[in-house]
């Protein structure tokens, strides 16, 4: 069973922004930040992903996570609502709701 972070814990807490378009970069750039790569390295059990979501309204919402191996945890750290998505990115969800990066 994955159990997704409540709401009141503070790994929960991420940021939610709309943007017309999301390219593979952009999601590579923000798993480069220096806080994520000081979690990721002090837990070697953490993989990123991230899980795509569509909307009623359409619109397609990726979620920015830490996926914890051991406790089969999700740790949510970002989220971002668009129109669309790059062709790079598209290809590399290939049909699915979830890619893990390395």
């Amino acid at each position: 069973m994955i159990v997704i972070g409540r709401e009141d814990s503070e790994t929960s807490k991420f940021d939610t922004i709309t943007q017309d378009s999301l390219s593979m970069r952009e999601i590579i750039e923000f798993f480069k930040d220096e806080e994520i790569l000081k979690e990721l390295e002090n837990n070697k059990n953490l993989t990123t992903i991230a899980v795509q979501q569509e909307l009623i309204s359409s619109d397609i919402k990726i979620t920015l996570a830490l996926f914890d191996n051991a406790k089969l945890n999700v740790y949510s750290k970002k989220a971002i609502v668009v129109k669309n998505l790059d062709s790079e990115l598209e290809q590399s969800f290939g049909g699915k709701n979830i890619i893990a990066l390395q």
